[in-house]
């Protein structure tokens, strides 16, 4: 089974297909200070609420895996400045290293706030990024824990203490 079938079939995942809602998506566009020549993608379109909100100065394209877009994020290979999304919580390592590959300025992805690893901050930082911004929220159909918008931006630092330091034997 090629990789994408195998993650166009996982789409049945119910933390995969979640909607966000629109003041959400609005707040996570708004922290980005994006310039008319950014190309932003959304990566995962779903019904279009981060898309249809970027800001009308921006050029912007989008990816989405359902009919009848039939756009998958993983074949996308085109240079983008910005991607600013809700991606399917199943497939966070896989999303952040296609968007390692396509992404120049940064990136803003919506997660489960466990989702947030060390493994992952050190997979983000290793590849020339840093975590400029977080923010959680809390969405009522959305689980019932709540949610973290990281923020990274390339050949930035963290933007918050992070530190690895094992105490005790």
């Amino acid at each position: 089974m090629t990789l994408s079938k195998s993650l166009k079939n996982s789409l049945n995942k119910p933390n995969d297909v979640i909607y966000t809602p629109k003041e959400l998506a609005i707040n996570c566009i708004n922290s980005f200070e994006l310039s008319s020549y950014d190309l932003v993608l959304d990566a995962f379109y779903g019904k279009g609420i981060f898309y249809d909100n970027y800001p009308n100065y921006v050029k912007k394209e989008f990816c989405e895996i359902e009919a009848p877009h039939n756009k998958d994020f993983f074949k996308y290979d085109k240079k983008v400045d910005w991607i600013i999304t809700n991606p399917p919580f199943s497939k966070v390592n896989l999303v952040l290293e296609h968007t390692f590959k396509i992404v120049d300025k940064g990136f803003g992805y919506i997660l489960a706030s466990h989702n947030l690893t060390e493994k992952r901050v050190k997979m983000i930082n290793s590849n020339g990024f840093g975590i400029t911004g977080f923010a959680f929220y809390w969405v009522k159909e959305w689980f019932g824990y709540p949610c973290i918008f990281i923020k990274c931006e390339k050949n930035k630092d963290n933007n918050f203490l992070f530190a690895i330091k094992n105490y005790g034997e």
